[in-house]
């Protein structure tokens, strides 16, 4: 995916921003160190996989693969903030989202994640404006996930957002938007 990324890029520097699964798409800035001029991770992190995320993801994809519309009920009840269940549009595109990706595709998403590499080293040595976000609440990306890759980076700002869950741009676009709008111009 980070191939495909630097393929459709055109020469010369650029900014790059990813949520969830695409940032670690954002593993593209392991390649491109010198075209990569800021970075913005949304709900997601550095580090490998742990256990016990190994384990989930594991799970997660299995369950997607055996029966994808009970998991997609398990999945929103997980994901989103408990004070945004009720707002059944907000469901219905968090949810359509994910039917449009597929079991199949969710399923190679979850095996990626699984071996996904190590960034740390990469974002510590990096000397550009970053931004880590992430929902207070997010239990796929849990904050403690968002503050070890920004104390790597000295110019890096960790923004959380309050009742928030892991689809943080869909949960409060607007405050995303805001923040994203302060790291651009920083």
């Amino acid at each position: 995916m980070a191939n495909a990324v630097l393929a459709s890029t055109p020469p010369g520097p650029f900014v790059l921003a990813g949520f969830s699964m695409g940032g670690w798409v954002a593993q593209v800035v392991r390649r491109a160190r010198d075209r990569v001029s800021r970075l913005a991770l949304i709900s997601s992190s550095a580090g490998p996989a742990n256990a016990s995320e190994r384990d989930m993801l594991a799970r997660a994809g299995a369950a997607a693969a055996t029966g994808f519309e009970a998991f997609l009920e398990h999945v929103l009840r997980m994901a989103m903030h408990a004070s945004h269940l009720g707002d059944q549009a907000l469901r219905d595109a968090v949810a359509r989202m994910w039917r449009d990706l597929g079991p199949t595709i969710y399923v190679r998403q979850c095996r990626a994640a699984i071996d996904r590499p190590d960034l740390r080293a990469v974002l510590q040595d990096l000397q550009i404006h970053a931004l880590f976000a992430c929902g207070s609440e997010d239990q796929v990306t849990p904050p403690a996930l968002a503050r070890e890759p920004a104390r790597l980076m000295p110019s890096a700002h960790l923004a959380f957002v309050d009742q928030c869950g892991h689809p943080l741009p869909m949960e409060y676009p607007d405050e995303l938007a805001a923040l994203l709008r302060q790291w651009l111009n920083a």
